[in-house]
């Protein structure tokens, strides 16, 4: 094996990732001037409104009502998952990195593009209680 040949090569596939990545990053699209940016195309609050696979949890002392759920939407759709706690907590997205507080007996919701495909868990971060699996195919 001519190790010289082997190096230059090495350089040459580094190189060509460098050109790739450079040329991936100039072609993402900045949002439009004025436009509210989120990370993940991510919305949370109450209220919030979407067209997609929506979900509703109850949390009653420590347990969720009915089980951990099982939630099963395609790679682009936009999805709704809305959490009711008796105690104040952070429902967490796991892999997408979302979070939103909930107040106690008030609910909360986050809306988001589900743009990663996997399994991910929705859980209360505080409690350690993990109120759904998504899998986003």
């Amino acid at each position: 094996m001519n190790v010289p040949a082997v190096r230059a090569l090495g350089g040459s596939v580094w190189a060509a990732l460098l050109l790739v990545l450079t040329a991936w990053a100039c072609s993402v699209e900045d949002p439009e001037p004025g436009a509210a940016a989120t990370e993940n195309h991510a919305e949370s609050g109450h209220g919030t409104e979407a067209e997609g696979p929506q979900r509703s949890i109850e949390v009653r002392n420590g347990e969720v009502v009915g089980g951990v759920q099982q939630l099963e939407v395609s790679l682009g759709e936009s999805v709704t998952i809305e959490v009711l706690s008796d105690e104040a907590d952070e429902m967490h997205v796991h892999g997408y990195d979302l979070a939103e507080d909930l107040e106690a007996g008030e609910p909360g919701a986050v809306t988001f593009d589900a743009d990663i495909p996997g399994e991910f868990d929705v859980e209360l971060e505080d409690h350690h209680l993990s109120l759904i699996v998504l899998r986003v195919r």
